[in-house]
Parts: structure tokens; C-alpha cells; sequence
């Protein structure tokens, strides 16, 4: 029934609109529809505007201040990170907080607890809560196993990420790393360890790569 709903909006589209919005045009692979091409635009998702307190330091020393590396959102099948984990583990100088609910981390955690170390925090805050946490911040990642779904969804996390300021982590292939390379928003990079250390190395090796 629910398939059927969504073709009836589909042919409603066709007749009824001027413009067709969506979050990234590699969903009209699956819409199929010529008409609705020729109208469709990107529109991503929208932000609050977000006072920021800017103290990034050129030569910062990431050995008294190490690198902080944030992620909040959802901890389950469909935001699987795994590798992403190992790699911030394995990484002197790198800490990452996640934010997730605790239910999602009590079923999920024993997919990572042989990468929690130091350099790895787990929170439970809620959304007024992450302030200080976004403010500490120097990256956010949008860094998870790629699938077919994320290769046209545009994560709305991407954007209040944005409006702190802080750029991404994002995986190669996916449609927000395609908005990160068009916009020089952050680095794309395939899914596995050996490429996120080399990037997270870099970053501590080279500091006004932030800047």
C-alpha cells in the first residue's frame, strides 16, 4: 500500500509542480521520472544560525590539546562506523566523542568495545546539552559504511555541523562527500582504517589544515 502511495505522489508531482526540490539529484535515478528531471533542483537541508567562538590555533600543539573529533546521531545498522572507531583508536593525539541514546549504545556496543581506549568518549546529551561539545570540537564525521541509501541521502546532521563551522569526515561516494568536495567543506575518504589514520596524522602533523 505504502509502495503505491509513493508512485500516486510521484505522477501527483508531475502535474501539480513548478520546481521539484530534493536533498541530492542521485534520487532521480530512483524516481525515474523525465518530467520531474527537468524541474529538479538541490535544496539541502537548512540550520539555525549559530553564534560561533572561533580559537583554532595555526601551530597548536596536539600533544597538550589533542585533536577532537565529534559525531552525534545514531548508533545502529544504518550508522555502522566501526572502522572509523578503530582508526580514531589507533590515533595519538585524536579523541572522539560520540553522542548517541543509550538504548542504541547498549545494544551496539559490543560492535566496538575492542576500540575503546582513551581516545574514544561515549555521551548521552540531549540536543540543548551539546554546546560545549560542538564548541571543543575541530572536525565532525559523517564517516560510516557505505550503503545505496546514503549514496543519495543528505544527512540533516551535515548542516548543523556546518553551522558551527567545523568541517567533515565523509565517505567517498556518498552524496554529502559529493556536497564536501564541491563546497571545500572537509575530506572524503574511502571507508577504512588505513586511510582515516593517514588523514587524522596528517591533520596533527599540519594543524593549519584546519584553519
Amino acid at each position: 500500500i505504502a509502495l503505491k502511495s509513493y508512485f500516486y505522489d510521484i505522477k501527483k508531482y508531475e502535474t501539480l509542480l513548478d520546481r521539484f526540490y530534493l536533498p541530492d539529484k542521485k534520487m532521480l535515478d530512483y524516481i525515474n521520472s523525465d518530467k520531474l528531471t527537468k524541474i529538479a533542483e538541490v535544496l539541502p537541508p537548512g540550520s539555525d544560525d549559530i553564534p560561533i567562538i572561533s580559537d583554532k590555533i595555526e601551530n597548536r600543539d596536539f600533544s597538550t590539546n589533542p585533536l577532537h573529533i565529534f559525531y552525534v546521531g545514531g548508533i545502529n545498522n544504518y550508522y555502522k562506523m566501526e572502522k572509523f572507531v578503530a582508526a580514531v583508536a589507533k590515533t595519538d593525539n585524536c579523541i572522539l566523542t560520540i553522542c548517541c541514546r543509550e538504548n542504541e549504545w547498549s545494544k551496539e556496543k559490543h560492535n566496538y568495545e575492542q576500540y575503546l581506549n582513551d581516545h574514544i568518549r561515549i555521551i548521552h546529551k540531549n540536543s540543548d546539552e551539546l554546546e560545549p561539545y560542538y564548541q571543543q570540537s575541530d572536525i565532525c564525521s559523517l564517516m560510516f559504511e557505505r550503503d545505496e541509501y546514503r549514496d543519495f541521502m543528505m544527512p540533516y546532521k551535515a548542516f548543523e555541523y556546518l553551522a558551527y563551522e567545523l568541517p567533515v569526515i565523509s565517505t567517498k561516494g556518498t552524496a554529502i562527500s559529493r556536497f564536501v568536495e564541491e563546497n571545500n567543506t572537509g575530506w572524503t575518504l574511502p571507508y577504512n582504517v588505513e586511510d582515516i589514520c593517514f588523514l587524522l596524522e596528517e591533520i596533527i602533523k599540519k594543524p593549519q589544515m584546519l584553519i
